[in-house]
């Protein structure tokens, strides 16, 4: 939690590797196309969003690897969004971009499209954002680094000089 210039608290739920997929190791029975392990996962993603609302967060944020494979099953990518409470309330859902989401490193090629398609914010490059509500005064701010390969103490220093370039704190 930040505290907001105007006194009033600026909420934001963090989560991260949920790693949501159907694992055929201890998966447990399959049910419309999702395991059962599938399932457990999707239900503690949505009761993770639900509590966050009711926390009064106005940013929910998924530091990477809400899935397990860049490939996801169409039924999958349905019932995260529906685990994500997407079109059902006024937070914004922020979605990292992890390596087992990643199917190459082209821009847009990997498996969070759909879901930014559906109203998450995904990150699938580097980013500084707002977030909260109210005047940018009012708002934190924070850096949104996706995964990259490599070594992150080669290219992260760069990155978030340049992300911060100008910025004042």
């Amino acid at each position: 939690m930040s505290s907001a210039k105007d006194g009033r608290p600026v909420r934001i739920a963090f989560c991260a590797d949920v790693h949501l997929g159907n694992p055929k190791r201890l998966g447990g029975p399959v049910e419309g196309s999702l395991n059962e392990r599938c399932r457990e996962g999707l239900t503690a993603l949505a009761v993770a969003v639900i509590r966050a609302r009711e926390l009064g967060c106005s940013d929910f944020v998924v530091l990477g690897d809400l899935l397990d494979r860049d490939d996801p099953l169409p039924q999958l990518v349905t019932e995260t969004a529906r685990a994500l409470g997407l079109g059902s309330h006024d937070m914004t859902v922020h979605l990292l971009l992890g390596n087992h989401e990643l199917a190459s490193t082209a821009l847009e090629d990997h498996a969070l499209g759909p879901l930014g398609l559906l109203g998450c914010a995904v990150a699938g490059e580097p980013a500084l954002r707002l977030l909260g509500e109210g005047p940018p005064r009012s708002r934190a701010a924070m850096l949104l680094v996706p995964y990259r390969p490599g070594r992150a103490r080669d290219w992260l220093p760069s990155v978030v000089e340049g992300l911060l370039d100008g910025v004042e704190c």
